[in-house]
């Protein structure tokens, strides 16, 4: 049973931030024959400089909004823009508003749409412990589906924005605005030395992400000390591993994989770990051989596989680390517990583009590439301008298709 004594506040120490990799070259199709700003895209005037808030600037480092005062400005309809088929802005837009969907020309009652846009910023936190609260570092474009009078229709992605290209950056930019810029995405396979980096950025300044910080909120206890029978996957010793009430060490962490098992033709498809197979799958090399890795659904494999690159040693799974055919108290508690599990999990991998546990993850290999990389638009030479994460976009398909969108739970 979990202890009633709340610990102590964890102290954060941040480690030092390694350096950033290499940035990717700019793909060598972003600039089509052809192009040229249409005249409503020509006449916002943007240049390089427009995107950086300078030291010598007011609003440099004062706390910034996502959306400024004056709302949402409409540029063009959504039919006019479609047609500027050699306007970089103008498919730079309508691919930021809406991701992989098609944007609708009219909304549900009828009403032509038009894309519109409106200045903000984004930068630095000003307290590390509130992510909503940034300071002034760059400038973006918000983007939206809006009415001719500019009322929003909530119909695009929340927070759809562009900004300037990293590499594209003017000289003297400020080093914090540089960390904001979008940066190049390769389209093929998972770029692990910049998911490393990423990690340790959100290691050194995301306090809130912090297992024992989540642990501390929450008042939770160890896995390994309130889960009955904590399993992990030891991605060295390649088998399972018993994990309760036993000494590990003091910067032990794990992965866990959140993911849909979805249909299979058999129970045994899945690989379930059960009463009668537990203690071979503790035996080391058992995942490692080559029967039970073509066994292993190829979510599982892939997960291990992501782990492994980023240089996570343990994983947890649950068809393979809870027993599936247990009974009584203790099954029952260790499903109870499973919030728990993923609360402290060091990093969440969560599968979520897949139908079932037999669909693999995109990207670990050039036979399985990744989905279509950010949407890139040269609108001048030396001047590029990128999609920047929506919410939304971060996920584009969820919750449609995929079944994981439709869970209680992730």
């Amino acid at each position: 049973m979990a202890s009633n004594v709340r610990k102590a506040q964890p102290q954060h120490l941040a480690p030092p931030i390694p350096p950033a990799p290499p940035l990717p070259p700019v793909p060598d199709d972003v600039a089509l024959p052809g192009d040229k700003l249409c005249p409503v895209c020509a006449s916002l005037e943007l240049t390089p400089r427009r995107f950086i808030v300078w030291p010598d600037e007011p609003q440099y480092g004062q706390p910034g909004e996502y959306l400024d005062e004056a709302g949402f400005v409409p540029l063009a309809l959504v039919t006019n823009m479609k047609k500027n088929i050699h306007c970089p802005l103008c498919r730079l837009l309508l691919a930021t508003v809406m991701g992989n969907r098609a944007v609708p020309d009219v909304d549900g009652q009828g009403r032509p749409l038009y894309i519109g846009i409106r200045w903000g910023t984004d930068g630095r936190e000003s307290d590390p412990d509130d992510f909503s609260n940034n300071l002034s570092d760059i400038r973006v474009i918000f983007v939206g589906l809006v009415l001719e009078s500019g009322r929003d229709t909530n119909l695009g992605y929340l927070f759809a924005s562009i900004s300037l290209l990293v590499n594209d950056a003017p000289p003297n930019t400020p080093c914090s605005a540089l960390r904001f810029l979008p940066r190049p995405v390769r389209g093929d396979v998972i770029d692990f030395d910049l998911v490393r980096w990423w990690v340790a950025v959100c290691e050194a300044r995301h306090t809130p992400c912090d297992p024992s910080q989540i642990m501390h909120e929450m008042g939770w206890d160890p896995p390994q000390t309130v889960v009955p029978a904590f399993r992990c996957i030891d991605l060295e010793r390649d088998c399972l591993t018993l994990l309760r009430n036993v000494p590990v060490p003091a910067n032990f962490r794990y992965a866990a994989l959140s993911y849909v098992w979805g249909r299979a033709g058999s129970e045994d498809a899945f690989f379930k770990t059960l009463q009668a197979n537990v203690a071979e799958r503790e035996v080391p090399g058992f995942f490692a051989r080559e029967e039970n890795q073509r066994r292993l659904p190829a979510t599982i494999r892939d997960a291990m596989t992501v782990a492994r690159r980023i240089g996570i040693r343990y994983l947890w799974v649950d068809s393979l680390c809870i027993v599936q055919d247990g009974t009584g108290a203790e099954w029952l508690e260790a499903i109870r517990k499973m919030d728990i599990v993923y609360g402290a999990a060091y990093i969440v991998i969560c599968a979520s583009g897949t139908f079932s546990a037999f669909d693999g993850i995109d990207g670990l290999s050039p036979s399985r590439p990744r989905a279509k990389p950010r949407a890139v638009e040269q609108i001048a030479e030396g001047f590029r301008l990128a999609c920047r994460d929506s919410l939304a976009g971060v996920a584009d398909d969820i919750p449609g298709p995929y079944p994981y969108g439709f869970r209680g739970w992730t």
